[in-house]
């Protein structure tokens, strides 16, 4: 092809050639650069709700660890709870023993004493349990007023006080047994 243009004309025509193939390129990059940010952006914001996802899952499961973990608690104070109570319930049904002694021991005439003392809790609907004793007596009037004292006393019931306490007269080593009424 034969060039019939001025120069200047051509190097006009050859100007806008190249600023055209310059706009052209710039478009296409802005356009690429565009597309880019875009896909970028939505990446960045499908990230973000993943993430988000991910973090409501993950405090769901923190509660659902509390929560066991204060059902676990709330078991183990329902344990303690029930042991507590049936600790309550044993100790409020036992027999203060020491009682019965002390009402024992104010039974017993002077220079008497005791030598052992057994307490048997009883399951017997009117009883609260059984005493075993033995002890010491220096004559048989003492031990007379033993024998009358315990049978006197409204709370003691069933007494059972064997032959041979009577065998001696003096230094008499005794035994009896009782039960204690509720």
């Amino acid at each position: 092809m034969i060039n019939l243009l001025p120069k200047i004309q051509f190097e006009e025509l050859d100007k806008e050639k190249r600023i055209k193939i310059v706009l052209i390129l710039g478009i296409i990059s802005f356009s690429a650069l565009l597309a880019f940010s875009l896909i970028l952006f939505s990446i960045k914001i499908v990230s973000e709700n993943k993430l988000e996802v991910q973090n409501i899952i993950f405090q769901q499961r923190e509660r659902e660890l509390e929560i066991e973990k204060i059902k676990d608690k709330e078991k183990e104070i329902k344990k303690y709870n029930l042991l507590f109570s049936n600790l309550l319930d044993f100790y409020q049904n036992q027999t203060d023993a020491t009682e019965i002694l002390e009402k024992i021991a104010s039974l017993l005439p002077e220079n008497s004493y005791l030598k052992s003392f057994k307490f048997k809790p009883l399951t017997e609907k009117d009883f609260v349990g059984e005493v075993f004793l033995t002890g010491f007596s220096p004559d048989r009037e003492s031990l007379i007023k033993i024998k009358e004292n315990i049978e006197n006393e409204k709370s003691f019931s069933d007494l059972d006080f064997p032959v041979s306490n009577w065998a001696s007269q003096y230094n008499i080593d005794f035994s009896l047994s009782f039960k204690v009424k509720k």
